[in-house]
């Protein structure tokens, strides 16, 4: 139908998808750091020590899957990762 349909889903569930659509457009978006990833959960004081070392760990793993996605995305700032994204979503669309 010509509409873009965005999952956000784990390194797992896009190797699903990509075996069942190798045409699909996948991208992997971070914080630029581990320790940023870090300082964010801490800041947002609403998890306990060890719900952030969990996620700290999975992300460990997850990043080392970065080169099977198409696209990197840099999460710097929301607004600015977003535009990225739709930027290649236009481009790829035209």
């Amino acid at each position: 139908q010509g509409k873009w349909v965005v999952l956000e889903i784990d390194v797992q569930g896009m190797q699903r998808v990509v075996e069942q659509f190798s045409e699909a457009l996948t991208f992997f978006v971070r914080p630029r750091s581990l320790e940023e990833l870090e300082r964010r959960l801490r800041g947002r004081e609403t998890e306990d020590e060890q719900t952030i070392q969990r996620r700290l760990e999975v992300a460990r793993h997850e990043w080392q899957f970065a080169k099977q996605y198409k696209f990197e995305i840099i999460n710097d700032c929301v607004d600015q990762a977003v535009d990225e994204l739709c930027g290649i979503l236009r481009t790829l669309g035209e």
